[in-house]
């Protein structure tokens, strides 16, 4: 197994580099050995000079004023000041590593004993920062790949790679290009490097890739968040309201905010926190239409032009040529819910360290559930949450049935038309509904209009139920739901007493 501080390509029974190092030096003295020296056993420590002398200036008491800081932003929902850990777009920009040395300080402790940059991750109180920092936010970009493991040792990943995928900056897998989440006692090797000279440049000096630019516009539209809430902080202190940060809405608002923001052109293109929020102010009018909430406010409903500026269940008023209003029915949204969209979501390696790494681990995990009157087996920890979504569909009027000879949840094996990859099935926390009915329909997937050629026959207002307790739907793949959103910390979702019973029953308190 590979220790902490050694690769694949550094087995631990080989003389370590320290060691292979005054060997050479011995034999070959002179500028030749000092050459090699330097390529192989001070590149990264070069390259992370500056980063590595401000970790060794931080003293005991800054560390824990900003452990408690930390703590604060995130007991407060502000992640975006968490992530940009207080520091302003201009102060980022000026020295990139601020924002890195700030977190890294509080979270990171060095290995001083062992050779090469290794470091072990400390999360103290604060473990749920692992769903809201990523190992990008504590790392300069400088660091391109790097091994990690868990408390014990075990290799988590050798050479994961610093990419920008999904909307935001990660290490990922370089097989199976999963994004690595921060385990709390992880081990981190920094394993390539390039020079942290490049940090001096807003664009990450001489980086000229669009992984390099898409990170820049990630930190800038986190700094929009931060002037939108402190924009709207003030309007709310003027009519005598304190505006609190809300999570499960205020968040995913801020983020459809931003994306107006940056696709409508309502910030300087020279200083992207110039927003103008005399135009923004009818755009957000238009997003919370959108939203649905037209209906809660009368002047909202008179400035869109709606009749007696309210609309009823699912129509809205527009105007036709003739001048008259038109009513036409808008088909369910498919937006999850605000109770479990901002929920930290689930990957393989969340499922490989909380149900099991093998089949066998996994089994011990199932158990039996009447979904929809087919009976399954399914992990235990989704099985609240079929309840609560069978039982929302029922008093919603939705009568859909599971054929109990075809639907089913666990079953080990490779996703479909892959070989490598392990379904979600494998962890019993994916279920299959009527595939006659429903069938994988893969080929639409980059058919613009393939939405509107998919056969199927499940409710579009089941599909949003599901989604709103916390599980995706592949709409090219109808008949499949998967888990989604972390089960230990979507628990607020379970509202009827049977999916609350069942959750007592099988998640951790």
């Amino acid at each position: 197994m590979t220790r902490p501080g050694e690769t694949q390509n550094q087995p631990s029974d080989q003389p370590t580099l320290p060691e292979r190092t005054a060997a050479a030096s011995a034999e070959r003295p002179g500028v030749a050995v000092e050459k090699g020296t330097h390529r192989l056993g001070r590149e990264h420590l070069r390259d992370n000079v500056e980063f590595l002398d401000a970790l060794d200036q931080g003293t005991e008491e800054e560390k824990k004023k900003s452990l408690e800081q930390i703590a604060k932003w995130q007991q407060e929902g502000d992640i975006d000041l968490l992530r940009a850990a207080g520091l302003s777009l201009e102060q980022i920009q000026k020295n990139p590593l601020d924002r890195h040395i700030r977190l890294a300080s509080a979270l990171l402790k060095r290995d001083a004993r062992r050779s090469g940059l290794v470091f072990w991750l400390d999360l103290g109180d604060n473990e749920n920062l692992q769903w809201d920092l990523d190992l990008t936010d504590i790392l300069p970009p400088n660091n391109l790949t790097v091994d990690l493991c868990e408390k014990s040792g075990k290799l988590i990943c050798a050479g994961a790679v610093r990419d920008f995928r999904d909307g935001r900056p990660g290490y990922f897998h370089p097989r199976s290009g999963e994004r690595i989440q921060l385990v709390d006692g992880m081990g981190i090797t920094i394993r390539q490097t390039q020079s942290s000279m490049a940090l001096r440049d807003p664009v990450y000096g001489h980086q000229t890739s669009l992984q390099a630019k898409r990170e820049e516009a990630f930190m800038i539209k986190n700094a929009q968040k931060t002037v939108v809430k402190e924009h709207a902080r003030a309007k709310a202190a003027e009519r005598g309201q304190e505006l609190k940060t809300d999570r499960s809405f205020f968040d995913i608002f801020l983020e459809d905010i931003t994306n107006t923001i940056n696709s409508t052109g309502l910030a300087d293109s020279k200083d992207p926190l110039k927003i103008n929020f005399g135009k923004l102010e009818q755009e957000i009018l238009k997003l919370l239409e959108s939203f649905g909430f037209a209906k809660m406010f009368s002047d909202l409903g008179k400035s869109l032009g709606l009749q007696d500026g309210t609309t009823s269940g699912n129509e809205s008023a527009s105007s036709s040529p003739s001048g008259t209003a038109e009513k036409s029915r808008t088909s369910p949204s498919y937006r999850e819910s605000h109770e479990s969209r901002n929920t930290p979501k689930i990957n393989r390696q969340w499922l490989r360290q909380y149900v099991g790494s093998n089949e066998r681990e996994v089994q011990n995990k199932l158990v039996p559930i009447n979904f929809l009157g087919a009976n399954m087996r399914v992990c235990k920890y989704i099985a609240p949450y079929l309840k609560e979504a069978e039982i929302r569909a029922r008093k919603a009027g939705i009568d859909y049935r599971a054929d109990p000879r075809r639907s089913g949840g666990f079953s080990w094996r490779p996703v479909t038309g892959q070989s490598q990859t392990l379904s979600m099935h494998s962890w019993g926390v994916a279920v299959d509904i009527n595939p006659l009915t429903n069938p994988y329909q893969r080929q639409l997937s980059n058919d613009p209009n393939g939405r509107n050629k998919v056969r199927t026959d499940m409710p579009p207002e089941f599909i949003a139920i599901m989604q709103d307790v916390g599980f995706m739907h592949l709409w090219w793949d109808p008949m499949h739901f998967e888990l989604q959103r972390n089960p230990f910390l979507n628990r607020g979702v379970l509202k009827s007493e049977e999916a609350k019973a069942l959750g007592e029953k099988y998640l951790p308190a």
